[in-house]
């Protein structure tokens, strides 16, 4: 039976009004003027505009006749009895109030971590339909703010992820694979972040420790250590000079071995003791094209997220087919603490802190509601997204007994793992890897190579800068100045496949293509001025994060010529 009593009603004006629960949707005059004046006053092509509600399509009319950009317009009816509009005029409409389906809708549609958008219902939908506006809006709330997080992350580590993968090929390159490590063991794992609740599993953890893999998250390794616990191997992603420093400068690590993205900070690989295993981001299918066929480094991708945690669950399950436990993966400000004693992240949770951060309420592993931000707000939804697509999902157990809820991943007691699962006796071998010996001078010329089309990209980026220059006062661009930007154009494209340069462009492109959309109503004066701008701001910034690019490559060539002169001219 349908909550929604609908009633078609003639208007004055137009093709008629619908009446849902007492409320109209248009006006009984003139709805084509109501929708007029409604897009005047609501729509700005500056945001992506979600309209709550259709009806009859009036607003389609409007939108269509006066030109507004279909990419950024979605329009969602709720009720899926009313009538459907044949014609949608390109516009996207979705006939549901499924949130996980108007979510997909709405991220597609907003690119490079824009969070510039706009909800707004059409008259009287909010009435009819109050649980799925709210919850509509809750969803776009989320989406912003995660972008926001997403995107700070970006311009904050885009020079230094920049930096570490172009030197990680040295160490890749004499070091390990992590597909060295694939399936290779049977037994269970225990991945240890530095939630507030690791402290109350580490007793039995130094029980059964002799029995498990033991994976400790990043700056996890300081609070393991402190309480008298050496892990088996170390997952690190941090880019930041900072995570050396704490971590791993002067720290006696045992024989903890490492696991690292090819981000992570790339002194840590230049100093660390034992063996190590280099991974690239399943999104990162550009960098390991270029690191396979020209460095013949044949990478393993892993799913991760913003965390280092997101990625030790995928390096957990790739390493074992044993069962695996997630403890300390609190996610939230369990016991008001942002992180487990020790950590050197770890802050009281005060009322500035909670402001600051923007935290809020969601449910918890125990049934009841759990403060956390949208900084880990991200990572536990990225658990979900893993956990989905990871193989054997059903023996991976959240253990950590606190924080939030993470949706798919089985909960259970950190003793019940222990008791079903470490029961028997259980072998443990570490693999030790083979030492390589990798011929330097390949690596010597590929580097010198890269340098060499650095050098060709900055002479195509200072001409087309000088080109740009030169046609500041005219009002359009000449043919002839199109046919020279599209030949440097292809140019850079072409040499850029030839050159790790990729996490540095992300900001550029953001701001590129975020900054300088087309307004509506645009004169073709102003849409010059904006396209001419838009291409000053990619060439001059291209020019800089080029010349910081090549820089990267020349010292890390100084490095591996040294590397080889301290072997006496052998190869490593």
């Amino acid at each position: 039976m349908t909550k929604y009593n609908i009633t078609y009603a003639s208007t004055k004006v137009g093709r008629g009004t619908i009446e849902v629960n007492g409320y109209l949707l248009h006006s009984k005059y003139d709805p084509l003027k109501e929708a007029i004046r409604f897009v005047d006053k609501e729509i700005n092509e500056q945001y992506l505009t979600v309209i709550f509600g259709l009806g009859k399509g009036y607003i389609l009319d409007v939108l269509n006749d006066q030109k507004y950009n279909s990419r950024k317009i979605v329009i969602v009816e709720p009720i899926a009895e009313i009538e459907p509009i044949v014609d949608s005029k390109g516009y996207t409409i979705v006939k549901s109030s499924d949130i996980k389906v108007l979510k997909e809708v709405i991220e597609q549609s907003l690119t490079h971590f824009s969070r510039e958008v706009r909800v707004i219902s059409l008259p009287n939908y909010d009435k009819i339909c109050p649980e799925e506006y709210k919850k509509l809006l809750k969803m776009v709330k989320d989406i912003q703010w995660l972008n926001i997080v997403n995107e700070n992350t970006v311009r904050g580590q885009s020079q230094y992820w920049q930096e570490n993968q172009i030197k990680n090929t040295l160490y890749a390159y004499c070091g390990s694979n992590i597909k060295a490590l694939k399936a290779v063991y049977k037994i269970p794992v225990v991945v240890a972040s530095g939630g507030p609740s690791l402290i109350k599993q580490l007793p039995l953890l130094k029980e059964i420790r002799s029995k498990v893999i033991l994976i400790a998250a990043g700056s996890t390794l300081i609070t393991l250590q402190k309480e008298g616990v050496t892990p088996d191997y170390i997952a690190s992603i941090d880019g930041n000079k900072g995570n050396f420093e704490r971590h791993f400068k002067n720290n006696d690590i045992g024989k903890a071995q490492l696991i690292y993205s090819f981000s992570n900070y790339f002194e840590i690989q230049k100093y660390f003791p034992n063996a190590s295993f280099a991974f690239t981001d399943l999104n990162q299918l550009d960098l390991v094209n270029q690191l396979n066929e020209r460095y013949g480094l044949d990478m393993q991708q892993l799913e991760g997220g913003g965390s280092v945690a997101n990625y030790a669950l995928s390096i957990a399950r790739y390493i074992s087919t044993g069962p695996i436990a997630m403890i300390g993966q609190d996610l939230a400000y369990t016991n008001n603490q942002t992180h487990a004693k020790h950590n050197i992240s770890a802050e009281e949770v005060t009322d500035e802190l909670i402001k600051t951060r923007g935290a809020f309420k969601i449910e918890g592993y125990l049934g009841d509601e759990v403060l956390t931000d949208y900084s880990l707000f991200s990572m536990k939804k990225r658990f979900e997204e893993i956990i989905q697509t990871i193989q054997d999902s059903d023996t991976i157990f959240n253990c950590t007994e606190g924080g939030v809820k993470i949706n798919g991943i089985n909960q259970i007691t950190f003793t019940e793992f222990c008791s079903r699962f470490i029961s028997l006796p259980i072998e443990k071998k570490l693999i030790i890897p083979t030492p390589k010996n990798r011929d330097l001078d390949i690596l010597i010329n590929i580097y010198i190579k890269e340098i060499k089309n650095y050098n060709d990209i900055l002479i195509d980026l200072k001409l087309a800068v000088r080109l740009l220059n030169d046609v500041k006062n005219q009002k359009q661009f000449s043919i002839k100045i199109l046919k020279e930007l599209d030949k440097i154009d292809k140019n850079i494209k072409k040499r850029k496949e030839n050159v790790l340069m990729n996490s540095i462009l992300d900001p550029i492109i953001m701001d590129v293509m975020l900054k300088y959309e087309s307004r509506h109503n645009e004169t073709d004066k102003e849409k010059y001025e904006r396209v001419l701008a838009q291409n000053e701001e990619l060439y001059s910034r291209l020019l800089v994060v080029t010349e910081q690019s090549k820089s990267f490559v020349e010292e890390i060539l100084d490095e591996t010529r040294k590397k080889m002169r301290d072997n006496n001219g052998r190869n490593y």
